[in-house]
C-alpha cells in the first residue's frame, strides 16, 4: 500500500485509524473534522469495515462523517475508506506511509494498537476512568510514551493538530517507539504481564475481603446512618449505580431477617432471577448461610 495507490500527495499529512464502524461515534468522528480543518493538506485513512461485523450500517455511517466534515470546512475528497485488509502486514504496510493514528474513545483500541506502534507510527489516545478507556493509554505508558496520551477530546485534537503540524516533533516520537520496542516489547511478554495481572487481582481481592469485614463488624446504626448517606449522595449525582446499593440494603433488611425467622438446622436456598445481583451480595448470603442460585433472563429483544 503506497500513497500514490490511495491518491494521496508525497507531501501530505496523513492521518489513520483502524478502528472499526462501531468504536467511530460522533464525538470521535467530530474531532478528527476538527483536525483535518487545522492541519492544511491533511488526509484521513479509515479501514472501518469487516467482514465480521454483520449489518454494519455502512451508508449512514459515511453520511455522518460526510456531513461532520462539511460542516468543519473539510472537503469529503480528502477521506479514504478503505477495504479490510487481507493480512495483518497489509494493514501495517498501510499505516507505515501515514504520519499518525488516531484512535477512538471512550472505546480505545487494545490489540488494534499494535499494529501503528509495530510500525512506529505515533499514537493519539485519550485517558478515561474505566479500564475500557484505559487500555489505550495504558499499553502507551507501557513503553514510555506519554505524550500522545490525551485527558479529554480536546487535548487529544491540540496533540493530533501539533503531530501534524510539527514533523520534526513527530519523528522524535516515532523514533522513540522504534527505540524502545527493538529493545524489548513489555505487549508480548505475557510473562510479566501474567504476574503483574496475577498480583493485582490478589489486591483487588484483599481490598474486597477487607471491605467486607469492615462493613460486618459496624454497628447497626451506624452502618443504617453510612447507607442513607451514601444512597442521597448518589442520588443527587445521578450515579448508574445507585440501584445496586437499593438492593443490598433491602437484602439485608428484609430478605436475610426473613431467612433467619425459620426453622432452624435446615439447609437455605435462594434463587436470583434475572437482577444479577447476586454476585454483588453474595458475602452477605454467605453469611446468613444461604445457597444462592442466579439465574439470567434474556433480554426481550433477545428471545
Amino acid at each position: 500500500m503506497t500513497r500514490i495507490g490511495m491518491n494521496i500527495p508525497a507531501n501530505a499529512t496523513v492521518y489513520c485509524s483502524g478502528a472499526k464502524i462501531f468504536k467511530i461515534l460522533p464525538e470521535v468522528s467530530s474531532a478528527w473534522a476538527k483536525i483535518l480543518s487545522r492541519v492544511p493538506n491533511s488526509y484521513l485513512v479509515l479501514t472501518p469495515f469487516h467482514p465480521n461485523i454483520a449489518q454494519a450500517p455502512i451508508r449512514p455511517f459515511i453520511k455522518r462523517i460526510n456531513t461532520q466534515m462539511s460542516e468543519a470546512g473539510v472537503d469529503f475528497s480528502r477521506i479514504r475508506f478503505l477495504k479490510a485488509m487481507p493480512t495483518r502486514a497489509d494493514l501495517q504496510g498501510m499505516m507505515s506511509v501515514c504520519d499518525v493514528y488516531l484512535d477512538s474513545f471512550p472505546y480505545t483500541g487494545a490489540c488494534s494498537l499494535t499494529d501503528p506502534l509495530n510500525v512506529g507510527l505515533p499514537t493519539i489516545t485519550i485517558s478515561g476512568k474505566t479500564l475500557r478507556n484505559n487500555v489505550a493509554a495504558a499499553i502507551l505508558r507501557n513503553i514510555g510514551i506519554e505524550e500522545t496520551i490525551a485527558r479529554n477530546s480536546e487535548e487529544y485534537i491540540e496533540k493530533a493538530v501539533m503531530l501534524g503540524q510539527n514533523p520534526a516533533y513527530r519523528n522524535m516520537i516515532r523514533q522513540k517507539i522504534t527505540q524502545t520496542l527493538s529493545c524489548y516489547n513489555p505487549i508480548t511478554d505475557t510473562t510479566t504481564s501474567g504476574i503483574k495481572l496475577l498480583a493485582a487481582l490478589r489486591d483487588m481481592t484483599d481490598t474486597l475481603r477487607r471491605e467486607d469485614t469492615r462493613l460486618t463488624v459496624q454497628p447497626p446504626a451506624v452502618l443504617k446512618q453510612k447507607i442513607q448517606q451514601l444512597i442521597s449522595k448518589l442520588s443527587e449525582q445521578k450515579n448508574p449505580h445507585f440501584h445496586y446499593f437499593v438492593g443490598n440494603e433491602i437484602l439485608r433488611l428484609l430478605i436475610l431477617p426473613y431467612f433467619a425467622s425459620g426453622e432452624d438446622n435446615k439447609e437455605l436456598h435462594a434463587i436470583d432471577i434475572g437482577s444479577c445481583s447476586a454476585v454483588r451480595q453474595n458475602f452477605f448470603w454467605t453469611r446468613a448461610g444461604v445457597r444462592i442460585c442466579s439465574i439470567l433472563i434474556p433480554r426481550a429483544k433477545q428471545v
